[in-house]
């Protein structure tokens, strides 16, 4: 019967649920026109969320692919993911994105340098490419761009099912988005049946730059990014949480390089209590629970953090979602 009630909630009801609570909404990110003018101001390459850097780790070890894999990259953008992928190996690459003005930024930069890779202009939403076409399809920032609208997730909807029918069975669909495991699954669940695919997933700190853009968009609310310097107020706010970020940050490093790798737990009352736990090391019990409750109660807003992620931010300053991004992978059985 509960099952039955789900499905008949109103579609917009549906996609509030399966977004990120507080993502600025902006239905025109599905939009070329909108990217090609942003890829037309735009200087140089740049990386959402993470680095190649960052990512490596999780291809090689954590959810590791082939070099010899077919991959498609989805709404690649001016991002040297790609390349810096190719450059490690992995050489059947094929990029796309819905802006041809990129595409061909791209393209001219490829051939430039002598690296023969392939960037085609293409909505991600309607890929004219066979089914079971790929061994790993890769998504970064294009399921969150798409989820912005806030009429409806059916962007986001189309663009899921899109990346499970061009992927071939025993194959991986890689996302690295925002959304919260508990917001996303409601996504997933929508457009990938549970029976037949494996989904787990990995907290990954952003880069610096991710980090500091974030800051500053959290602040400056609606106003555009470059507005940050004509804010006194978003300004100084802006600098007094990324302060708070990377004396935190330096912390946990300086626990790390101490104790030897270990799990930080975060007292739940009180987030700047760092309690440490390690194999040879107790700690209590009910403070474990306590976090291990608050975890469950609320997946977005998480305090415990992987072995491979220690830092933590105080809520008062930098919301979990500015701090982290997640690693979804997608099995296909």
């Amino acid at each position: 019967m509960e099952a039955s009630k789900q499905e008949v909630k109103p579609v917009e009801e549906e996609a509030q649920e399966s977004r990120l609570p507080g993502v600025f909404e902006r239905a025109e990110y599905a939009r070329p026109e909108f990217w090609n003018k942003r890829f037309e101001e735009a200087k140089g390459f740049f990386d959402w969320y993470i680095e190649y850097s960052q990512f490596k780790r999780h291809l090689e070890e954590v959810f590791p692919i082939s070099k010899t894999d077919k991959i498609l990259m989805v709404g690649c953008g001016n991002s040297r993911l790609s390349e810096e992928m190719y450059d490690d190996g992995y050489s059947n690459i094929i990029n796309i994105d819905i802006s041809d003005v990129v595409i061909n930024i791209m393209n001219q930069h490829t051939e430039s340098v002598n690296k023969p890779m392939e960037f085609i202009v293409m909505d991600a939403t309607s890929m004219p490419f066979r089914d079971a076409s790929f061994d790993v399809v890769i998504d970064k920032g294009t399921l969150d761009a798409l989820m912005c609208n806030p009429e409806s997730d059916q962007e986001g909807q189309r663009l899921l099912a899109e990346m499970r029918r061009v992927c071939a069975p025993g194959g991986r669909i890689l996302i690295v988005s925002h959304g919260s495991p508990h917001h996303r699954k409601l996504l997933f669940k929508k457009v990938i049946p549970m029976e037949g695919h494996e989904i787990s997933w990995i907290k990954q700190t952003l880069s610096d730059t991710s980090q500091i853009i974030n800051v500053f968009r959290s602040n400056l609310k609606n106003k555009p990014l470059k507005e940050i310097f004509n804010d006194k107020d978003a300004f100084k706010e802006s600098m007094d949480q990324l302060k708070a970020f990377y004396l935190q940050r330096a912390l946990a490093q300086a626990i790390t390089r101490k104790l030897g790798p270990a799990r930080l737990y975060y007292d739940v009352e009180n987030p700047r209590e760092v309690i440490t736990m390690r194999k040879n090391k107790e700690v209590s019990q009910e403070k474990i629970k306590e976090t291990q409750e608050k975890k469950e109660e609320d997946l977005h807003k998480d305090n415990v953090l992987p072995e491979s992620d220690l830092v933590k931010v105080d809520d008062k300053y930098t919301p979990h979602r500015q701090s982290f991004c997640i690693i979804y992978c997608i099995n296909v059985l």
